[in-house]
């Protein structure tokens, strides 16, 4: 199946007649709008076309078809007839056939009467029009048409659900359980009708006590499955109440009195690591270091007193070498040579005045000192720069001290939030706690049927004169009991097959590999286990928002895909609860693969520039949806955002 064309006339916020052309060769169609401009009423009037009074069991509304009609038309239009018109065609094995469904009613009247017109192929058919509910169900039953229109806020609640009843219900609905399971109840009240006809049996009263108890306990499973759903819905409300008041008490402050005293023994610390280098840096000053001003001229005076140093020892020789040379000529001959080189001595050792006359210790103090200006300089330098950063830190941490926060405020709303949570808390732990008796409940209104069925075959065994209802008892409890087995056999056929789908959809849109490397379904109570890649179970409530809404999504897509029916996907603001990471995995694996024609309904944030360009090749048509406060009403134009 594949749309082609939506009008809507005076229908929400669209005034007179508007059109959207769905035509396209390109899977992905972006009708992009703010909020409050239109997006949900056109997914509500894609389902309304199809589905007609069905559609409020879709939207999770219980309104009656009248009031719904008056809530969704538009009567400042030139005139009061409103109506939603879709055009699509269906490939069939051999023929390409086209459909134009079209809803309309006349606001202005009193009494307001839906009117149904399916033209097939450009003509009016009358029996399709009479017969539409019957038709679009063997198309698409609305049981799964769930898998195929959906909007983010569903998804959200679906993930933020500690159970999966809701996907449950969506299996049954897939594999036809739920046709079973109204079979089976119908069986059960013509059961109950012909127990009723049998009169004065010796079991009457065992078997009065015994639907005493089964209605009993049915009573309490209501009352249980109403509460569950009740503190459910507070739980929920809770969290989002505690979510915003997290946010005021980030605003005004708590979180910087929560670390305040721990940003003060932060400053303390780097306090004193000042004070330690600023103590280094003291005892360096004490040292050596400060003659490093006079570098140069300590360098002059080290040469200086090298050069006094050799002179002292010239003048040494020159003494010491006429010593040598009488005993040298007292055992030689040949003495010219000799006594050049004393004169040469001589000449070299020069009477010029010591200035410094170092001993050996204070020159080689000074040799020393010379060497060791360059690692004193570098320690210096490194300790300066190392109370540079901690100065600039302290002063940070100055200024985070100076922010004001009004303690009264801030621990004030700090124990509204540690009540709500406290409540939240109680709340969650009743859930639990009714889960537990529900699950009792069920066990025991299953042993009370097995009771049941036990004195209902001694009551059909022991009256003669009740032939009629003996056979008919027996009959439905075989029938019953075969339709339960084929329940069963049913739902192993499938689940293994949906299991494996739903875990190929989760591991194609998630990033963290291993994170659920199986969905396993229980083929009785179709409830969900997960398992990471060491085998070990995992808890959905575990994973964050974004992951739990990919699972979801993911579970969507296996059911679509399991259904065997190509129809059109059709999300409204499917993004603005994901981070850019999940949000980026949707767009690229999800979008251009879920069906042959995806319809995204989004607001500007939801797809960036950078998701605009991965998601642009797959793109067949763009509108945005405008809103135009002089009129108040919206328009649909071309283009995306303005986006190219």
């Amino acid at each position: 199946m594949k749309l082609k064309k939506l009008v809507l006339q005076n229908i929400g916020v669209f005034v007179d007649r508007n059109e959207v052309n769905l035509d396209c060769d390109k899977p992905i169609i972006l009708i992009g709008g703010m909020n409050g401009r239109g997006k949900t009423t056109i997914l509500e009037a894609v389902l309304f076309a199809l589905y007609g009074q069905y559609v409020g069991n879709l939207l999770g509304n219980s309104l009656k078809l009248t009031d719904y009609l008056y809530k969704i038309s538009n009567t400042r239009g030139q005139n009061k007839d409103c109506y939603v018109k879709i055009e699509f065609e269906i490939q069939t094995e051999d023929t390409l056939q086209n459909y134009t469904v079209k809803r309309s009613w006349n606001a202005g009247l009193k009494n307001i009467r839906l009117q149904t017109e399916v033209c097939k192929n450009g003509l009016r058919d009358n029996t399709l029009s009479q017969n539409w509910d019957m038709f679009i169900e063997e198309i698409l039953p609305h049981a799964i048409a769930p898998f195929f229109f959906f909007d983010g806020e569903k998804i959200a609640e679906l993930a933020s659900s500690e159970n999966d009843e809701q996907i449950g219900n969506s299996i049954k609905g897939l594999l036809g359980i739920d046709v079973i399971d109204r079979l089976i109840q119908d069986l059960e009240v013509v059961e109950n009708r012909k127990e009723k006809e049998i009169k004065n049996n010796l079991y009457s009263t065992e078997l009065a006590m015994v639907n005493q108890q089964s209605e009993d306990i049915n009573r309490l499973i209501i009352k249980l499955n109403q509460e569950i759903k009740s503190n459910q819905k507070k739980s929920e409300i809770l969290r989002l109440r505690l979510k915003e008041l997290e946010e005021n008490y980030s605003i005004i402050g708590g979180s910087y009195a929560e670390k305040r005293n721990y940003t003060e023994k932060e400053y303390q610390t780097f306090q004193e690591k000042k004070k330690k280098i600023d103590n280094d840096l003291v005892e360096l000053a004490m040292g050596d270091l400060p003659l490093i001003l006079c570098k140069d001229l300590l360098y002059s005076i080290f040469e200086r007193v090298q050069e006094e140093r050799e002179q002292k020892e010239l003048h040494l020789l020159a003494q010491r070498l006429p010593l040598i040379y009488e005993e040298f000529c007292s055992k030689n001959n040949s003495i010219e040579n000799i006594a050049s080189f004393l004169n040469f001595v001589k000449t070299k050792a020069t009477n010029e005045t010591y200035i410094y006359k170092f001993e050996d210790d204070a020159y080689f103090r000074l040799k020393k000192l010379n060497k060791s200006f360059k690692s004193s300089c570098s320690k210096a330098l490194t300790l300066i720069e190392e109370k540079r950063k901690i100065e600039k830190k302290l002063e940070d941490l100055e200024n985070y001290l100076l922010i004001k926060v009004d303690d009264k405020q801030v621990n004030s709303l700090f124990q509204i939030i540690k009540d709500k949570t406290a409540e939240k808390a109680i709340i969650d732990e009743r859930i639990v706690q009714e889960n537990g008796e529900l699950e009792k409940s069920l066990q025991q209104l299953k042993t009370i049927n097995n009771n049941k069925d036990r004195l209902l075959n001694k009551v059909v065994e022991g009256y003669e004169n009740s032939d009629e209802a003996k056979r008919i008892i027996n009959y439905i409890q075989k029938q019953i009991g075969l339709l339960k087995k084929y329940k069963l056999e049913v739902q192993k056929l499938k689940v293994k097959e949906l299991s494996q789908q739903m875990t190929n959809c989760f591991k194609n849109l998630i990033a963290k590999e291993g994170l659920i490397n199986d969905i396993i379904i229980n083929s009785e109570t179709l409830s969900f286990t997960y398992y990471n890649s060491e085998g070990q179970k995992v808890n959905k409530m575990a994973l964050s928002a974004g992951e739990k809404q990919l699972l979801v999504i993911a579970m969507l897509w296996a059911l679509a895909i399991c259904s065997k029916v190509e129809f059109p996907l059709v999300i409204d603001t499917p993004l603005a609860r994901l981070d850019s990471e999940h949000r980026n995995s949707l767009i690229r694996n999800y979008f251009p693969y879920a069906s042959k024609q995806v319809i995204i309904l989004s607001t500007d944030q939801e797809i960036t520039d950078d998701d605009y360009s991965q998601i642009k090749p797959f793109v067949g048509r763009e509108f945005t949806l405008e809103y135009q406060e002089d009129e108040k009403k919206s328009i649909i134009t071309d283009g995306y955002f303005g986006r190219t």
